[in-house]
């Protein structure tokens, strides 16, 4: 049997056609990603966006009016209690003074020493809490080692321990700032007091840090006039710090007490957002 060349043609046309048809109705390979199955923990996390700060601050405030002297500390400058000294204020002349400015200061030591007589039970009921603390998560610990104590227990002891310890450190530093603002009222009400040796009037009254920590802001770095109650610098420790997070209602449920913190990609900022040299 004999084709003519247009006949073939036709053939092999239609022949590809039904090939291309058969190949597209083939079923095609799909991608698919390979890994290697293996068991491990699984961890389920909250993530969100928070903030840190410096849980106790304390700002150094001038006690009397007078001639400030340049502040030489700057924002990140480690200090120490009773050691670095913050400013120094050159007193008005008593003899200038009325007896109102007498009775603010009078006024300012009584304040002081009454905030420091309501700081010194605080700070014994927070050492009480903290000791009786203490003594429960041993007590909690030696019977969920003997298998006698739930986790929830031993959790709920150990969270009750961090709290107590954490409040009694604020009402440490609390009775501290107290008592320093008492002695500095004093000094500076004997500084406001006529007195007969005029070589005490004009001494420098000298301002010290009343914590161990780092300056965090200088209000007033250049020499100037300034009166009583005036704003020098801010005080805090950076190493003890707080968190704050905002979370969803749905999510905060699941958070339970004592659970694993994780703080990732986190920059320390000044209040100007700046960042501090330290």
């Amino acid at each position: 049997m004999k084709f003519s060349i247009k006949t073939l043609f036709l053939i092999v046309f239609c022949a590809g056609i039904v090939g291309a048809v058969v190949y597209a109705f083939l079923p095609q390979p799909i991608a698919v990603d390979m890994a290697t199955v293996d068991r491990g923990p699984l961890r389920v996390t909250v993530d969100e966006d928070g903030k840190t700060r410096i849980k106790e601050r304390y700002v150094v405030s001038s006690p009397l009016s007078g001639r400030l002297l340049r502040i030489e500390l700057e924002a990140g400058d480690e200090v120490r209690p009773g050691q670095t000294l913050i400013a120094s204020i050159e007193p008005t002349n008593p003899d200038l003074l009325d007896a109102r400015t007498l009775a603010q200061a009078e006024a300012k030591v009584n304040a002081a020493a009454a905030a420091l007589n309501r700081a010194g039970p605080e700070l014994e009921r927070a050492r009480v809490a903290m000791n009786f603390a203490e003594s429960e998560r041993k007590r909690i610990t030696e019977l969920f080692q003997r298998n006698a104590a739930s986790q929830s227990d031993f959790e709920n002891a150990e969270l009750l321990h961090r709290t107590r310890g954490q409040e009694y450190k604020a009402s440490k530093f609390s009775e501290e700032i107290a008592r320093f603002e008492l002695e500095l009222a004093r000094a500076a009400l004997l500084r406001t007091s006529p007195k007969a040796d005029d070589d005490m009037n004009v001494e420098q009254f000298e301002i010290h840090s009343p914590i161990s920590g780092r300056v965090l802001r200088v209000f007033q770095e250049s020499s100037t006039v300034l009166q009583a109650g005036a704003e020098l610098v801010e005080l805090g420790d950076p190493q003890d710090l707080e968190v704050e997070v905002d979370v969803l209602s749905k999510d905060a449920i699941k958070i339970k007490a004592g659970a694993t913190v994780l703080l990732e990609q986190w920059v320390a900022t000044s209040h100007l957002l700046e960042p501090l040299p330290w």
